[in-house]
């Protein structure tokens, strides 16, 4: 199984992005199915797989 990684940089400040927060979505039948929400770090990036 593959890995899903992020990197979230602020354009206006090339500085990363820290709070943002992601949510993982499916779709599963014609259906969206929510799979996880997660909060970027002090780096822009998600601490979790």
């Amino acid at each position: 199984m593959g890995r899903l990684t992020t990197h979230v940089l602020d354009l206006t400040t090339g500085k990363p992005a820290q709070g943002l927060e992601i949510e993982l979505w499916s779709l599963e039948d014609g259906a969206s199915v929510h799979l996880k929400t997660v909060q970027t770090n002090e780096d822009g990036r998600v601490d979790e797989p």
